[in-house]
């Protein structure tokens, strides 16, 4: 019998902590750097980490630019219209990130990107190299295991 008290108040307590929060729609959102709360308004918003840090956004081609006219660069918060938009992301030394997003009105959708490293002529001739050379010598030892093994 005491259980089941302890039951009922536990959940009659999550029931009214759920209404509570279905209640109060984004009271607990934080924030966002350009001052609004996420969510609000007709826009979406995009949110974009690179890996590594730095890396400047491009929206459907076009750069945007900060309060203090400078590009964007990642990590940010952006917003957006809602649909879809064409993310580009450059970062020298790094090879692009290109793709297709699509922000709904009022949501915040979050994009990690890991950007890889863009080798030079010099760096891909010695990979290749280093390739080839594994290969030879793989197929050297497996011959010799075989005629070994006989």
């Amino acid at each position: 019998m005491m259980r089941w008290k302890l039951f009922k108040r536990s959940f009659l307590l999550g029931g009214v902590a759920i209404l509570a929060l279905a209640v109060l729609p984004g009271s607990w959102a934080q924030p966002s750097p350009q001052g609004k709360r996420e969510g609000e308004g007709p826009e979406g918003w995009l949110k974009v980490e690179t890996r590594p840090e730095g890396a400047v956004l491009l929206f459907d081609g076009k750069a945007k630019n900060g309060a203090d006219g400078n590009p964007l660069t990642a990590p940010q918060v952006v917003p957006l219209a809602p649909g879809g938009h064409d993310l580009k992301v450059r970062l020298p030394g790094f090879r692009d990130w290109e793709d297709s997003v699509f922000v709904t009105s009022g949501d915040t959708m979050k994009v990690i990107i890991s950007l890889g490293l863009l080798w030079t002529e010099e760096q891909y001739r010695a990979q290749e190299k280093f390739a080839t050379n594994l290969g030879v010598t793989l197929a050297v030892l497996l011959a010799f295991i075989g005629l070994v093994m006989k």
